[in-house]
């Protein structure tokens, strides 16, 4: 046969008999190629099984009529097509993510011999969408980790195949539309191939959203404590143990015992890390390095103290083996490359840790952090490690400029966690090493609160250590550095909020709640400052207990002393008022003489200095954070301090709404805002009234309970018309949080009475009648029941904005002014409801005394 390059022509007759010899040498050799399609699923699938075992593999051997079409189409080019043409195998792999993409393509690059390859999106330019496969031209290069059998090499051995690598989403462009756009033998408009083009950019968008968004899910699983309460901490370990106990497969076991050290080991129960790990300390592959990094920290954990130790140094060498190990040793099977780097890089600075424990020589530590921050570049904790080593040396502050570009990276990745969720605390303490190497200690201390809380509110989730390893490095760089009081206003942060702090043996000089008013300094107008003033007057007129604040006349602090004295003079005070100041540099602001004691700190200037030690004076008095309230009005960074300082803590923080400052960005911060103790208090005295305010005691509980029957019934009856199956439940039927709802409003409804200067007694066989409230008593207790409602609704995570009771917004939610020039309607019901406070009273066997001539 003559050649046939390109261009020539042969008759019909030739033709047909050139594809009906093809065919025919196909046919006998086909079976191979079903073969090696056969050798390749099975292989290809026990690769991808111990990664990503969700991935589609698929083979077969090209049909004998694609045969045939393709040798006519391309007569001019192949002579010789069953020998040529490199695709009469084709494999694909389809898998979820541009990264696991990458490992397939190691894998293969690693395992076969590799004819030829090609990056599709390579080809596209920058202003292209498209096909974007990798292919790859392969063969078996030899038997070596396949369990290919000496019949099916015979088969296989030598023998081409074409090879896609793909995502789904990839799939979906290629299998369902690439072929019909530039395949098919049509001339299309330029709508279609326009539309062709915007759905593989959207595809292609898509594609990277998928390794993004999977990426992040797969850090916040890794981090389930990070997330789980302690209750639902407790049922995952439940489950895992019961899996751990059926699951007879050694693979599935490794899994599940690494799940569940991981929950153990967060809660810093090492003993038992070891107790689940050990078992499987040889498992193959990434698992088995994943077990050995965990077993080896945990041994080392567990025996910190004892550095010189049989354990610890065990622990040491586990690590070593996956720190320093060769990763050709992982396994035969696909490995995720950035889970290999992420486990490396995690072994390095952990094995880092163990060293500096041990007391070794700074350098043997610092080049394996250097190296996890070199494998990770992108993983900013390694960072931060790095860095916390150079100033726990004291010399970090050398040669910060240099570093400040990395650190304000660090710091944004460090953010976008702790907004998500993921990798809390270490997100959040990360963020506050940061910002306290940068000088920015008002942003440090925030994410120290935010930690704190955190922390304290996961109590037997998270290792005791976790805290006290950020203690103790705060206090070891605040030695280093005496001039930066940030660095103990942290520790003191973290110490009081989450450790166990001395009570009993002091005497509590002034027992009862406390109440710390905090805000807005000397810049408030005069119109301001008695805005706040008459609110405080209002709040504090039945508060019994000590109220703290600043101690000088500017600001909220001069309104807490002008409304103590008021109170005073009106013979209705009943608090002790206790100011914090600093010792020095008070920029000529007085103290406030109104006080009734001041306490001095050891600060140059108003500063967190006086936070701190009030909560470290408040706790060692016993007084329990539960018990405290914080009232915010605007303020700067050292009122923002106190506000999350509190909330850290557990006390609730009621910030009036609309005054801006810190309390307006705290109520606008996503990460501040969610939390349930945080309430955005409307501008209205009463409401703050009953914020402060405790419900009237030494009331029977039977009593109680029959005034809130009562009024949950008149609730009931004049809201026939409304359909809210919980809430309009019978009392036996009604949920627990709204029969509490109803006795909290009755225990209030009595506090509201004795506001009024009524008196509530028990019947004791009185029979004369209240003579009934008088319409300016009527308005000021509907006003009070509006304020006392406002605040239960916010307690109860309501917020303001249009009605939505599915995600407890409420209209009503507004200062009783408002409240009356926009719903009139509501505003009458309030006055309804209090109208009937005596005859609920009277119903429960209680009586509403006005003087002596209802007392006859």
């Amino acid at each position: 046969m003559p050649p046939q390059g390109k261009g020539f022509r042969v008759t019909r007759s030739a033709d047909l008999e050139f594809v009906e010899r093809q065919v025919e040498a196909f046919r006998a050799v086909r079976p191979q190629f079903e073969v090696l399609a056969r050798v390749l699923v099975r292989e290809l699938q026990a690769a991808c099984a111990g990664a990503f075992p969700e991935a589609v593999v698929q083979a077969r051997a090209k049909s004998l009529a694609s045969f045939a079409e393709k040798c006519i189409r391309k007569r001019g080019k192949y002579n010789d097509p069953v020998h040529q043409f490199g695709d009469l195998c084709g494999a694909r792999i389809i898998v979820q993510t541009q990264s696991q993409v990458d490992a397939v393509r190691a894998f293969v690059e690693s395992r076969f011999e590799v004819l030829e390859r090609d990056d599709k999106a390579l080809r596209l330019g920058a202003d292209a969408f498209g096909y974007r496969d990798m292919h790859f031209g392969i063969r078996f290069r030899d038997r070596i980790g396949f369990s290919v059998s000496d019949e099916e090499w015979k088969a296989v051995q030598g023998k081409r195949v074409e090879l896609q690598v793909r995502t789904w989403v990839q799939h979906a462009w290629a299998d369902t539309l690439h072929d019909r756009i530039y395949k098919a033998p049509l001339k299309l408009s330029s709508e279609v191939l326009r539309m062709g083009n915007l759905l593989a950019a959207i595809l292609e968008q898509g594609d990277r959203g998928f390794e993004e968004l999977a990426m992040r899910l797969d850090a916040m699983h890794s981090n389930y404590s990070g997330h789980a309460t302690p209750s639902d901490a407790a049922r995952e370990e439940q489950v895992l143990e019961l899996l751990l106990e059926t699951n007879r497969a050694p693979a599935g076991r490794a899994a599940v015992a690494l799940r569940l050290a991981r929950l153990r080991a967060a809660a810093g129960d090492w003993a038992s890390v070891v107790e689940f790990l050990a078992p499987d300390r040889d498992a193959p592959g990434l698992p088995g390095w994943e077990i050995r990094l965990e077993l080896g920290y945990a041994q080392c954990r567990r025996h910190r103290h004892e550095p010189c130790s049989s354990p610890y140094r065990e622990g040491q060498s586990l690590l070593e083996s996956v720190a320093l190990g060769d990763r050709q040793t992982v396994g035969h099977g696909i490995v995720p490359l950035h889970r290999l780097a992420s486990v490396q890089a995690r072994a390095l600075a952990r094995l880092a840790a163990t060293h500096e424990w041990a007391g070794a020589a700074p350098e043997s530590f610092h080049g394996l952090l250097a190296k996890a921050v070199e494998l990770e570049p992108t993983n900013p904790y390694y960072l931060v490690g790095l860095l916390s080593h150079e100033w726990g040396l004291g010399r970090g502050h050398r040669g910060i400029t240099a570093l400040v570009p990395a650190m304000r990276g660090a710091l944004q990745t460090c953010g976008e966690h702790a907004a998500s969720g993921t990798e809390w605390p270490a997100s959040l303490f990360a963020i506050g090493r940061l910002r306290l190497m940068l000088g920015e200690v008002q942003e440090a201390l925030a994410a120290y609160c935010r930690a704190a809380r955190f922390c304290r509110l996961r109590e037997g989730v998270f290792a005791p250590e976790t805290v006290a390893d950020e203690v103790e490095w705060l206090g070891r760089v605040r030695g280093l550095h005496p001039n930066e009081d940030g660095w103990e206003w942290a520790r003191k942060v973290l110490e009081l909020a989450c450790g166990d702090p001395t009570k009993g043996g002091m005497d509590v000089r002034h027992p009862g709640p406390r109440l710390i008013i905090a805000g807005g300094a000397a810049s408030w107008s005069d119109d301001h400052s008695e805005r706040v003033e008459e609110w405080l007057s209002l709040a504090l007129s039945g508060f019994r207990g000590q109220v703290v604040s600043g101690g000088t006349v500017a600001g909220v602090s001069g309104c807490a002393g002008a409304a103590a004295e008021r109170l005073a003079q009106a013979g209705s005070k009943g608090f002790v008022l206790v100011g914090y100041v600093p010792q020095r540099g008070t920029d000529g602001v007085a103290r406030d003489s109104r006080y009734d004691q001041l306490v001095e700190t050891d600060d140059d200037g108003f500063s967190p200095g006086q936070v701190v030690r009030a909560w470290h004076d408040m706790l060692e008095a016993g007084v329990s954070p539960a018990d405290v309230t914080v009232l915010g009005f605007g303020g700067g960074p050292v009122s923002a301090f106190e506000y999350r300082m509190a909330l850290a803590m557990g006390a609730t923080v009621g910030l009036v709404d609309g005054l801006g400052g810190a309390a307006g960005d705290m109520l606008a911060d996503p990460l501040w805002a969610s939390i349930p103790e945080l309430l955005p208090v409307p501008q209205d005295g009463r409401a703050l009234m009953a914020l402060v305010g405790r419900p009237a005691d030494g009331l029977a509980s039977e009593v109680v309970e029959l005034m809130a029957r009562d009024f949950h019934e008149r609730y009931r009856q004049s809201n026939v018309h409304k359909v809210r199956p919980d809430t309009l439940r019978p009392w036996e039927a009604l949920p627990e949080t709204y029969r509490a709802a109803s006795r909290a409003q009755a225990t209030h409804a009595v506090r509201m009475l004795e506001q009024l200067g009524l008196q509530v007694r028990a019947g004791n066989g009185l029979s004369v009648p209240f003579a009934g409230l008088a319409a300016e008593e009527i308005d000021r207790l509907a006003e009070m029941e509006h304020g006392r409602w406002v605040i239960e609704r916010l307690r109860d995570g309501w917020r303001p904005g249009p009605r939505d009771d599915a995600h407890k917004r409420h209209d009503c939610l507004v200062p009783w002014a408002e409240l009356k020039a926009s719903r009139p309607d509501v505003a009458d019901l309030n006055r309804l409801a209090v109208v009937a406070f005596p005859d609920i009273l009277r119903r429960a066997g209680l009586v509403v005394l006005r003087g002596p001539a209802d007392a006859t």
